[in-house]
């Protein structure tokens, strides 16, 4: 029987879980003020007409108040302050405080940010922040990642531009099928370095072209079963005998959102997952989660900045397309509450069995990015040689992948240490390395 290790902790000032809490996340509450101080004026513009002079002062008292709850959360964190129950009127808030009611009885104390795993810690932050706005009136909409969200599309157009543009004339013959696909993959893979809660906020847009060295970075994948994904890949229709589902749980939006998409318009232009003959559901996280994670408008945004690139027409007939696939159903944008809940996907069949059941149906599931790999094995102290299957822990609704760069502390799958004892000292937080994880569901 496999002994499950403790959950990742900031406890050793050393690792990466205590630099997170101690100097990126209050890093990224001060980013996220900053910009809410700079737009909070022009956002209630938008959002409300024929204000009054008392409305008006209440709103500055309310931005004022808002301003003030950041300040306090940083503060709170910094010190290694106690967690409070939420409270709001989210639809999650008795999961999340039954599950710190969880820790106070394992603690046989108040849990505080440093005395908790590292994932809960982390969540929590998020879901404080989501509170602050949830318990206003003017601001309940108000994401203070969203302008970092735009940018990060915005400067990396010009790799943008070329990889659409190769997508758009990109035609396959069956000789070259094979690596055109895992080229593909490899590009959605190393999208995932476009990660805003990796840098606190910091510009980490894309302006090479990312079809270049492909092939001089792949030794950089230190896990990789792009055999076992191809295989599935190309058998995706013919092995089902209604329409197949392709299931993505996203990451990040920005430029990764956009690798993600023309993974997928490939598979459809290349034959293998045909428009008509297939569903694709993209899941998306229900509140503003780790900076750069993509919400519903994240993804119909990123789609209407395409249409509107006058820089190239053949992004422009791209976003249309897509915008088609949306409005005809054969592209499905799926929220749910569970990617936003402090649990990993272990306890989902009990957590949110209606969602495990949904994956279930999918013919292939790929989980992109950091978040969801840690979530995928529990953010948990594993030895790297733990099978991977070993670390999921009984979560396999179906056939899964993984593509994910490195950037925390946790990595299983590895045959034996000389996969990475070479390695540079930080190589499990560098995002310079990747995995290509499948997974198989055994009948």
């Amino acid at each position: 029987m496999t002994t499950i290790p403790e959950p990742i902790a900031p406890v050793d000032k050393s690792c990466f879980a205590f630099h997170t809490i101690s100097e990126r996340l209050p890093e990224i509450l001060v980013k996220g003020l900053d910009y809410f101080r700079r737009a909070y004026s022009s956002f209630i513009t938008v959002q409300h007409l024929n204000l009054n002079q008392e409305e008006k002062v209440n709103i500055e008292e309310e931005a004022k108040s808002i301003l003030g709850q950041f300040s306090k959360l940083r503060y709170e964190m910094m010190t290694d302050k106690q967690l409070i129950l939420l409270d709001d009127n989210g639809d999650d808030i008795s999961i999340w405080n039954r599950y710190f009611n969880s820790w106070t009885e394992k603690l046989g104390s108040c849990p505080t940010y440093y005395s908790i795993p590292w994932l809960y810690s982390e969540c929590y932050m998020y879901r404080r922040v989501r509170e602050i706005f949830a318990r206003s009136k003017y601001f309940t909409k108000f994401d203070p990642f969203f302008e970092q969200k735009r940018n990060a599309l915005k400067q990396s157009m010009k790799a943008t531009i070329m990889l659409g543009e190769y997508v758009s004339r990109l035609k396959v013959s069956s000789e070259s099928l094979k690596d055109e696909t895992i080229k593909m993959f490899e590009i959605s893979l190393w999208g995932n370095k476009c990660d805003l809660s990796l840098t606190a906020g910091e510009d980490c847009s894309q302006t090479s072209s990312p079809l270049d060295d492909l092939s001089k970075i792949r030794p950089n994948i230190l896990i990789n079963d792009s055999e076992h994904l191809w295989s599935s890949i190309k058998n995706l229709i013919s092995s089902s005998s209604s329409k197949p589902c392709l299931d993505i749980v996203l990451d990040n939006a920005g430029f990764e959102l956009f690798t993600d998409l023309c993974l997928v318009e490939f598979l459809h232009s290349s034959g293998l997952l045909p428009v008509d003959k297939c569903t694709v559901r993209w899941y998306v996280k229900t509140i503003p989660w780790f900076v750069s994670d993509a919400l519903r408008y994240d993804f119909l945004w990123t789609i209407d900045h395409l249409i509107e690139c006058k820089e190239s027409p053949l992004l422009q007939s791209l976003g249309n397309k897509w915008k088609g696939y949306i409005t005809n159903g054969t592209w499905m944008i799926v929220e749910d509450q569970f990617w936003t809940l402090p649990y990993d996907f272990s306890s989902m069949r009990t957590v949110s069995p209606s969602l495990y059941s949904q994956l279930s149906q999918a013919k292939l599931l790929i989980f992109k990015g950091d978040l969801n790999y840690r979530k995928l094995v529990g953010d948990l102290a594993w030895e790297n040689t733990t099978p991977f299957e070993v670390a999921l822990r009984g979560f396999h609704p179906t056939d899964l992948c993984t593509l994910r760069s490195i950037k925390a502390e946790v990595c299983v799958g590895f045959k034996d240490e000389s996969q990475w004892s070479s390695l540079p000292g930080d190589w499990m937080r560098s995002s310079d390395f990747a995995v290509i994880q499948y997974l198989a569901k055994k009948s």
